[in-house]
């Protein structure tokens, strides 16, 4: 079988997804290659849950965060063995994330207490009823459509 692209995307999970349809947003052809006979990643594999500060569910539940509360929570939980500079560029743009999914139709009921957070602020989709890959559902659905 012959094909032509611009872009190969390995992986299929909430990163690989977003960028295939940001790419195919901007008119490129692009073909995504996942190895698992399900999509969803590490996304999947962690329930599907990110945590995002600073969000208007979170100013709705009454819930204060914010950029610094979370980075303090992310290098703690990663036994401060995470990379610093990775988690800070992370947390720098977590909000934009976050309303960027918002936008393509992800949404969640509550934010929900993670382990070791010290706020409830882990934002679990509502856009499938299951467990299995539910973040890249949404950015899929979406890129599937630009095909």
């Amino acid at each position: 079988m012959d094909m032509q692209t611009e872009l190969v995307i390995v992986g299929g999970g909430l990163a690989g997804f977003s960028a295939a349809l940001v790419a195919a947003q901007a008119g490129h052809a692009v073909i995504l290659l996942e190895k698992m006979s399900e999509t969803g990643g590490s996304s999947a594999m962690s329930g599907g849950c990110l945590a995002f500060a600073g969000t208007d569910m979170q100013q709705r539940a009454g819930i204060s965060d914010s950029d610094a509360r979370l980075f303090d929570d992310l290098r703690e939980v990663g036994k401060f063995e995470n990379d610093e500079a990775l988690v800070r560029l992370y947390v720098t743009h977590q909000l934009a994330t976050y309303e960027w999914l918002k936008g393509l139709g992800c949404s969640s009921a509550r934010p929900s207490r993670r382990p070791r957070d010290s706020r409830c602020r882990g934002f679990i989709t509502l856009t499938r009823p299951t467990c299995c890959a539910p973040w890249p559902h949404a950015p899929r659905k979406q890129a599937e459509s630009l095909s």
